[in-house]
């Protein structure tokens, strides 16, 4: 295994420098507005649907609207606003789905009650499954949103926050995102993680697996890493908003916010 296994970072190879891992990728605002642009096409999406023509009006439960509209084969575009949200409607299997809020800012409401998870858990299993451009607040919790993606399919995440955080990590690194792999030693998953703030490794959640030396591409004191996972787990904590999370291959991305 490529990007999982030991403990710390005296292993750790630095092979991709910022430069490259921005042009490579892209960062901040100016990558948000092309791949919004993009999201039909890069997908193979047949449709586009916008939730503002479909009656979603600001302050409205979304969770009915996204079991309705949040299908294979479909963008659903969600208008700029703050909206209530329990949970449900995004949760299952997917392929070549996206949903994306609008730039001007898209949020949603979680429960308040910190005994409350409201996480989905969102696997793709052909072609990009890809959530962007939506800030989610709920109550400090052991709640997460759970993305993944199966062999030969991708999941991806664009500029998605998590605000209020809660205490996974040190108070200048409020939340805590997991790349884990299946426990297959023989497939093994890429994935490349920017954010806006900070992130260093969670060494007390990236275990060991297959025995092979620890290997991180990218710049963690520049807020980006890339990997590869098989049959254990990579785990870092952060500041700031998810810029870029892509993953392809067998594994799961979970996004603890609390």
């Amino acid at each position: 295994m490529a990007g999982n296994d030991g403990h710390g970072t005296t292993k750790k190879a630095i092979s991709t420098s910022r430069r490259t891992f921005i042009r490579t990728v892209g960062a901040g605002a100016a990558a948000t507005e092309v791949a919004t642009a993009s999201a039909e096409g890069a997908l193979g999406a047949e449709t586009t649907v916008d939730l503002d023509s479909r009656g979603l009006c600001k302050g409205d439960l979304i969770d009915p609207y996204l079991e309705e509209y949040f299908t294979d084969g479909t963008v659903v575009r969600v208008p700029p606003g703050e909206y209530d949200y329990t949970g449900t409607g995004l949760g299952g299997t997917y392929e070549n789905a996206a949903l994306v809020g609008a730039a001007a800012g898209v949020t949603f409401h979680g429960p308040d009650d910190p005994d409350v998870e409201s996480g989905p858990s969102i696997t793709a299993t052909e072609g990009t499954v890809r959530i962007e451009n939506v800030t989610v607040r709920t109550a400090p919790s052991q709640s997460r949103w759970h993305v993944g993606s199966e062999a030969g399919a991708t999941a991806a995440i664009y500029n998605v926050d998590f605000p209020r955080g809660g205490n996974t990590g040190p108070d200048s690194l409020p939340n805590r995102i997991e790349i884990d792999g299946t426990g297959d030693t023989e497939a093994s998953a890429s994935y490349e993680l920017a954010v806006t703030g900070d992130l260093s490794l969670d060494e007390g959640h990236t275990a060991v697996g297959s025995g092979e030396a620890l290997y991180l591409g990218g710049d963690i004191g520049d807020g980006e890493v890339s990997g590869h996972v098989r049959n254990g787990v990579d785990a870092f904590f952060y500041s700031g908003r998810l810029d870029r999370v892509e993953i392809d291959g067998d594994a799961d991305i979970s996004v603890f916010q609390g």
